[in-house]
């Protein structure tokens, strides 16, 4: 008892509220979800990342060696580690989406290093200009040469191009008119360059922004010439354009402040007898893979030291972490507005269930509590004494009319609680006119008496449970004939299927809760001359049977209609 005295009367709550506690182990599902995504993808990342620098390991390696040291010269070797080590970075993608790479973030790099048995640099990936120069037909002198960073003359083209570079979006080039060359040591430095970048929509097609800029270097240096570039045709021999040709140039290749940073920690590492790899994390989602290889090359002893270091916290990956994040969030917290919205339901059907309970005891109580006071006044005068035969047998009567009442209302209350359980309809054939006019016949001497007029229109057969068409109709004639006025009329109309039941009234009432226990049409007429059960009873039994009461009121007319099935 005391647990259902408490559920029912439990503090109630709204869907704002339940929401909202229930946003809150969404928060923390959400936060554990972020830790478990994050820490998966860092795993996933690296892993795919640490493969990739093992197969690029093995291609260097293997292209390096493929090489004759002696024809090609230490600059050659220089131009093949550079590209091989520049190009290869880290490229993690999902389904062609890439999400990261080694030049994705200042904090990437690719790094490589070949040493001679003295500990010197033999070559490098540091970072230069690169051109591919043709002096003549023949490709005898066919190469790549290259301009160190370092030079202090090309202090201004290395800051326009890092200007340039700033935004990703733009496609850099760079043409040499003309330039200095070291043919021994495949070293160059531009005279006259072109600088350049273009710009297009996000569709590819649309070139919205382009630039260029000419720069001049004055250079001399013992051991280079100057050429002055004739053509750019480096492909096909079959062109009019004369020699020398070159290619556009290009700067690529590590950082120089980050090489020579790296350059220094692993030089120590350095090893010409045994090769080895390792990986280690050197800051939030930063990890650096690196291999020390010693290598033989026409019996020399070199070793190549390759570091790759990849950020795993580009904007792509951070952007589709987010959006994962996201993503599960609103998934979460739907699936938590779904189950408060369907608690919410429930809990308003158990609120108007409560509030029913509540109404229905008030209106049971203040019901009875009239006939009830009605008797013990009458017994008190009874008790008296000091009356005659006649006020005796009156106020007896009252009594035992007022028991009646009392009774009436407890056992149409029983009633009304019992329809439900009912089941077992015995449907027969019968008129609904005949009903109607059965029912009127006992209230024949009241209509006469207030002068209301009553008619009858059309009829139907129908096949239904008699008895619970015949209560129906019961309680909607003494409705009737309870609310209308002396003079007044009542009307019967019966279709198929159907029968309704107008009577004239004073005013358009609100039929809204006509349909619930203890609910009167007329305050006025209040005490014991209806107890608001009839067309409470009324309803519950068309819907047992499968019909509809439908109640519908107009300045001048109250209607009770019922449908049959």
């Amino acid at each position: 008892m005391k647990n259902t005295f408490l559920n029912r009367c439990r503090k109630r709550t709204s869907f704002k509220k339940l929401f909202g506690k229930a946003m809150i182990p969404v928060v923390l599902i959400t936060a554990v979800f972020a830790v478990i995504l994050l820490l998966a993808m860092e795993f996933f990342i690296y892993r795919d990342a640490h493969d990739q620098f093992m197969l690029n390991r093995q291609e260097m390696i293997s292209n390096i060696h493929s090489r004759d040291v002696n024809t090609l010269g230490s600059g050659r070797l220089m131009s093949i580690t550079a590209h091989n080590l520049g190009l290869n970075g880290y490229d993690v993608s999902i389904k062609g989406y890439s999400l990261t790479d080694s030049y994705g973030s200042s904090r990437g790099t690719v790094f490589g290093v070949l040493l001679d048995e003295n500990g010197d640099v033999a070559a490098s990936s540091r970072e230069k200009f690169w051109v591919m120069i043709r002096f003549d037909a023949d490709d005898k002198y066919k190469d790549f040469y290259s301009c160190d960073f370092d030079i202090p003359e090309t202090e201004e083209l290395r800051k326009e191009l890092e200007r340039i570079s700033e935004d990703r979006e733009n496609i850099l080039y760079m043409k040499v008119n003309s330039l200095y060359v070291d043919k021994e040591n495949l070293k160059m430095v531009p005279h006259e360059a072109t600088v350049g970048f273009q710009k297009y929509a996000d569709d590819g097609n649309k070139l919205i922004k382009e630039e260029q800029k000419d720069i001049t270097i004055n250079f001399e240096r013992e051991g280079y010439e100057f050429i002055e570039v004739k053509g750019t045709s480096m492909i096909s021999k079959n062109t009019d354009e004369p020699y020398p040709r070159t290619s556009f140039a290009h700067s690529i290749g590590t950082d120089c402040g980050i090489f020579d940073s790296l350059l220094e920690k692993y030089r120590p590492k350095a090893n010409m007898s045994s090769a080895y790899f390792s990986s280690e994390n050197i800051g939030t989602f930063v990890n650096e893979d690196y291999s020390v290889d010693s290598i033989k090359i026409d019996g020399k002893e070199y070793c190549l030291i390759t570091v790759y270091r990849i950020d795993g916290w580009t904007s792509p990956i951070r952007s589709l972490y987010f959006r994962a994040v996201l993503i599960f969030f609103v998934f979460a917290a739907i699936i938590a507005a779904l189950l408060c919205w369907r608690k919410d339901i429930f809990n308003r059907s158990m609120y108007a269930f409560e509030d029913y309970q509540r109404n229905l005891t008030n209106s049971l109580a203040h019901d009875l509590k009239t006939p009830l006071m009605a008797i013990e006044g009458y017994a008190e005068n009874l008790l008296d004494g000091m009356m005659t035969e006649e006020e005796k047998t009156k106020y007896l009567n009252s009594i035992v009319n007022s028991v009646k009442y009392t009774d009436k209302i407890i056992l149409d209350t029983l009633e009304l609680n019992t329809l439900e359980s009912r089941s077992g309809n015995k449907n027969e054939e019968f008129g609904l006119r005949q009903i109607g006019e059965k029912a009127f016949e006992k209230y024949k001497t009241i209509l006469e008496e207030n002068g209301i007029k009553l008619s009858f229109d059309g009829d139907s057969q129908v096949c239904a449970d008699k008895k619970a068409v015949e209560r129906i109709i019961e309680n909607l004639v003494s409705n009737a004939v309870k609310y209308t006025e002396k003079g007044g009329i009542i009307k019967v109309a019966a279709g198929k299927k159907h029968i309704s039941i107008t009577n004239t009234v004073r005013k358009k009432l609100d039929v809204s809760k006509f349909k619930q226990p203890f609910v009167k049409g007329d305050s006025s007429r209040s005490g014991m001359n209806g107890n608001g059960l009839g067309l409470a009873i009324a309803d519950m039994t068309a819907a047992h049977i499968g019909g509809k009461l439908s109640l519908t009121c107009s300045d001048k007319e109250f209607t009770a209609e019922l449908k049959l099935k």
